[in-house]
């Protein structure tokens, strides 16, 4: 008996599954006949159903005495066995066609879908209901609602297998995902999350670093936007789904088995999210010791950089991710922080002196891989990497040395050319040979066409050879003008030195080529003087050496006090001997002078291919301080040792980048503050760039009775990179002293500069001449 209401259970179910087709929509019956019609087959399972209802009635009176079918196969058949319906009539005219009598084609109109009334067909359900057999009563009472926790029991008991943080194979996760989402509805999955979401609330887990930063943790799954959630698990099924476009049921699993339970894959791809300080960011892109490109390629991750976030997003696996991570927190409690102080205490920079643009800050920082901190105008705070820290001494001195040539006074130039005399300009390309800030710039230079050709002879210099030799004296007053006069007490020495280069002017604000030396004076341009002349040995190998030379080795160095302290100390001019003979080579400061003043006239002779710079200087002798107990006597430790060391190994060696000095209190620039004359005050220098030491060396030579001074070093990369100093000096001293002291005349004086300024030009002129002959 229970396998045959079994069977007539499916085959009533299947009944009522059939999808009616569209001759059964559009039959002419009316709907309540059609209703009949199908409870009547419904409660009768033999017989096959005819065109209309009467043949359908029939076929039902007739079920008695022919053997019944199952009604599971009729049912699957019953829209191919009924034949269609005619739904066209044809009617017959009195026209012939073709000598048959005509026929016209009669279309009933198409009927509109009627909406059953609901009240009718609620009692018509009612009464179906009641007609059908007891046996889907049965069915219906069976379909009894699950209890959540129930529920709940069955989603957990495939939980007990696994712990948080476990790592599943492929296929481990495919079996447990597809047995997970066939047990489950989609409501029953739903309802089990936001139940877990209410008791379980993620934490924001992670350690906390220094500064207060949490303490970053891989994510899996990738996504384009930074998350703000704490807990690595946070919409980790949402981040995977999109990648891998996840919906419905597959979705609502893949947040079970990893928002809830966070499980994961083994070998997936996710991403790590770390913030950096802008400084540090800036830092790591550009420290020579530390590299997110080597990292990357190095544990086979991507890595990205969003400036505007200080993000750095990893992605990748979970272990690459992760050692990347640990890389960079470590190289983080390597960043050293130092404070700067670059102008004296209530100095605010203006004008000129406003050098820390953005594009140079940013120069120093690729260049020396430190950072900044840009919350004012002036950098108040630098970072770098603990094994960095030479170079981050270089990037103090090179913002020290961008104040110190951004303050420097004008320097006045003159000419022995008439006034009135146009002479032309040709735009001049220094390229590395000037500092940093003047390689932003254009240049040209003043000179004939003659000057700026290549050829090997040179042309006469009718200009020149006709100028008035008393220029010399003007010039003197010119440079003598310029010089400090509060020297007090303190005993100065006075020289000049006579430069050769070419000088420089920005630009062009005229029209024109040719421009007057009145109206250049006129336009005032900025200039830079530029020392990098090839083929200068040639030319030195002709005069005679100085003697000194074969027995002592002198290297000349310059000191200058860091920006905060430039207006108050002077700098310093050491000349260190070395004397390679005996048992043990000897390391002394022959010469030691502080400059007092400084003043410099820029001498442009257009006839030739280089100009002149004279510089007048007063100087006091500090070499005494050098001595035993002496303030001075450290730097003479220190030079000692710098260069032993030097001497003894072959590859480059710079000079350092600041020293902590001990100036006497005579030298220094009254401030209104009270200081003891006989004691000294320490202070800052910082050594002006050489890539190696052994540009500091000095030769001198003899040109017609005056002493020729000339060095090559390389250096940059702010300042030049490669410099050639020759020139001459004169000691003005001596010849002060010749003049008598009752009388105004300064005749010596004049006669002894007259005679250096002809030794300047004719240098000049030989090196231009030594030059085109190459």
């Amino acid at each position: 008996m229970s396998q045959m209401l079994s069977r007539s259970s499916k085959g009533v179910a299947g009944l009522l599954s059939c999808p009616v087709t569209p001759s059964y929509r559009k039959c002419s019956s009316p709907s309540t006949l059609r209703l009949h019609d199908v409870l009547v087959r419904s409660q009768h399972t033999d017989g096959e159903p005819e065109n209309n209802s009467t043949e359908s009635t029939k076929s039902t009176e007739s079920t008695e005495d022919t053997k019944p079918q199952p009604r599971r196969y009729r049912s699957r058949l019953t829209h191919h066995l009924k034949p269609r319906r005619e739904r066209f009539e044809k009617v017959p005219i009195s026209v012939t066609s073709l000598g048959n009598p005509g026929e016209v084609v009669v279309v009933p109109h198409p009927k509109r879908r009627r909406f059953v009334d609901v009240e009718h067909s609620k009692d018509r359900t009612d009464e179906s209901k009641d007609a059908l057999p007891f046996m889907l009563k049965d069915i219906e009472d069976a379909d009894e609602i699950l209890d959540s926790d129930l529920v709940t029991e069955r989603i957990e008991s495939f939980r007990t297998l696994y712990r948080p943080g476990d790592k599943l194979s492929p296929a481990e996760w495919e079996n447990l995902r597809l047995d997970f989402q066939t047990s489950f509805t989609n409501q029953q999955l739903s309802d089990y999350i936001e139940e877990f979401k209410a008791d379980n609330t993620v934490s924001e887990g992670g350690l906390a670093l220094d500064g207060g930063a949490k303490y970053a943790e891989w994510r899996p799954g990738t996504s384009a936007f930074f998350e703000t959630e704490s807990a690595p698990q946070a919409g980790a099924a949402k981040r995977v789904a999109t990648s891998l476009d996840l919906r419905g049921k597959y979705l609502l699993t893949e947040r079970v088995l990893r928002d809830c339970w966070h499980l994961g894959l083994v070998g997936e791809v996710g991403q790590l999210d770390i913030r950096l300080p802008a400084h540090s960011l800036s830092l790591f892109l550009h420290s020579e010791h530390f590299s997110f490109e080597e990292l990357a390629g190095l544990h086979d991750a991507k890595i990205d950089i969003t400036h505007s976030l200080g993000l750095v997003r990893i992605t990748g696996r979970l272990d690459p991710c992760e050692a990347i991570r640990d890389i960079i927190y470590d190289a983080m409690t390597r960043i050293r922080e130092e404070d700067l102080q670059l102008y004296p205490p209530g100095t605010t920079p203006k004008g000129r002196t406003r050098v820390f643009t953005a594009d140079f800050l940013s120069w120093v920082s690729k260049t020396y891989g430190v950072s900044f901190d840009l919350t004012s105008t002036t950098p108040t705070k630098m970072f770098y990497l603990v094994e960095n820290k030479p170079k981050a001494e270089s990037a103090r001195r090179t913002l020290n040395l961008a104040i110190h040539d951004a303050t420097q006074p004008p320097i006045p130039f003159g000419t022995y050319m008439a006034a009135s005399e146009p002479i032309e300009t040709y735009d001049i390309n220094p390229e590395l040979n000037v500092s940093w800030a003047d390689r932003q710039k254009s240049w040209f230079r003043w000179a004939v066409p003659s000057a700026q050709t290549t050829s090997s002879s040179m042309s006469d210099t009718p200009f020149f050879n006709k100028h008035e030799m008393r220029l010399s004296d003007e010039l003197l007053k010119l440079l003598r003008a310029r010089a400090r006069t509060n020297l007090g007490n303190t005993q100065a020495h006075e020289s000049i030195t006579a430069a050769v280069g070419r000088c420089l002017f920005q630009h062009k604000p005229f029209d024109g080529k040719a421009i007057t030396a009145a109206q250049l004076g006129k336009l005032a341009p900025l200039r830079t003087f530029t020392t990098d002349m090839p083929r200068v040995i040639p030319f030195l190998q002709q005069l005679a050496t100085d003697f000194q030379e074969e027995e002592i080795q002198l290297h000349r160095l310059r000191l200058v006090p860091s920006a905060v302290h430039a207006n108050i100390f002077p700098q310093l001019e050491l000349d260190v001997g070395i004397n390679p003979g005996g048992f043990e080579t000897e390391y002394n400061v022959q010469n030691a002078k502080a400059i007092l003043s400084q003043s410099s006239v820029d001498y442009l002779l257009p006839e030739c291919s280089l100009d002149l710079r004279f510089t007048r200087t007063l100087t006091h002798d500090v070499l005494e301080n050098f001595g035993v107990d002496r303030p001075l006597e450290p730097l003479q430790g220190s030079l000692r040792d710098f260069f032993s060391k030097a001497m003894n190994y072959e590859g480059e060696t710079p000079l350092p980048a600041f020293s902590q000095l001990s100036i006497p209190n005579h030298l220094l620039v009254e401030t209104g503050e009270e200081r003891d004359p006989d004691g000294f005050t320490t202070a800052e220098y910082m050594y002006l760039p050489v890539n190696d030491f052994r540009g500091t060396r000095l030769h001198q030579y003899d040109f017609e009775n005056h002493r020729l001074n000339y060095s090559f070093y390389e250096s940059g990369p702010f300042s030049a990179h490669r410099t050639t100093d020759i020139f001459l000096d004169v000691d003005m001293t001596d010849a002060s002293e010749q003049a008598p002291k009752d009388s105004n005349s300064q005749e010596p004086v004049q006669q002894g500069f007259n005679a250096f300024y002809k030794a300047a030009c004719s240098l000049a002129f030989d090196l231009d001449r030594s030059g085109r002959a190459m």
